[in-house]
């Protein structure tokens, strides 16, 4: 069976992972930050906003690239 480029190209979109990082209630950080692409990316920020605000609640949140938790 073959498949167009357009099937591999949505099938491919599908699998993607964003992550998110979340931390409620820490002044002059968003609720909701923007989409990494990779963990490492999002691990950083994490660890960024820690460092400001140790006593902060902080998670990472895989999502799809709609947003919605995985």
């Amino acid at each position: 069976m073959l498949y167009s480029p357009m099937v591999r190209q949505t099938m491919n979109e599908k699998l993607r992972i964003y992550y998110r990082v979340f931390a409620p209630g820490v002044p002059q950080v968003r609720d909701i930050s923007k989409r990494f692409t990779t963990e490492a990316e999002a691990q950083s920020l994490k660890r960024e906003i820690l460092m400001a605000y140790p006593a902060a609640t902080v998670r990472i949140e895989k999502t799809d690239e709609s947003g919605r938790p995985k």
